[in-house]
């Protein structure tokens, strides 16, 4: 009997020491994640008009007939603010015997026009010259657009889209601060 305790006591021993005598691996430490930086928004403070394109534009002036007797409106825009001071004039880089089938036609400035003031809306006019037309007259009103840009400042878009009646004008430009 005592053969049999001692095989039993080595039989336990032999099966606890391998448990006693093991010893936990060391934890790696795994790098630390940084959770993702979110910038801080933006908020611009100017516009800067690159290009006006005229999409739509009345065809007749307000009696009906052609604006021009023998050709196509010669179309020019021009800037104003809500009380009519002028702030741009393109009256000289007119476009000449413009139909419907011309558009969209419009002017890429070579300096953006800027506006300063996003909460001071704009007028963007548009005219037929008639200085080349005989008889030779005043230029023809056509239609006007507003433009408020504040209007645009929580997307920030880079192309907005204007219209008034039967003028539709496309504005390009960049926002900067």
């Amino acid at each position: 009997m005592k053969k049999i305790n001692q095989i039993l006591i080595l039989l336990v021993l032999s099966s606890v020491l391998p448990i006693i005598s093991c010893t936990k691996d060391k934890d790696t430490p795994t790098p630390a994640t940084s959770a993702p930086v979110t910038p801080a928004p933006i908020s611009y403070s100017k516009f800067n008009i690159n290009q006006i394109i005229v999409t739509n534009m009345p065809i007749y002036n307000s009696n009906g007939f052609n604006w021009d007797t023998s050709s196509d409106p010669d179309i020019y825009f021009l800037i104003s603010d809500s009380i009519g001071t002028l702030l741009f004039d393109g009256s000289t880089g007119f476009k000449s015997n413009i139909s419907s089938s011309n558009l969209p036609t419009g002017w890429s400035f070579t300096y953006p026009y800027i506006i300063n003031n996003l909460s001071q809306g704009i007028y963007i006019h548009l005219y037929d010259n008639d200085v080349n037309d005989f008889p030779s007259n005043a230029d023809d009103y056509m239609d006007s657009v507003w433009l408020k840009m504040s209007g645009y400042t929580s997307t920030y878009p880079t192309t907005v889209y204007v219209s008034n009646n039967y003028l539709y004008i496309t504005v390009k430009g960049t926002w900067s601060i």
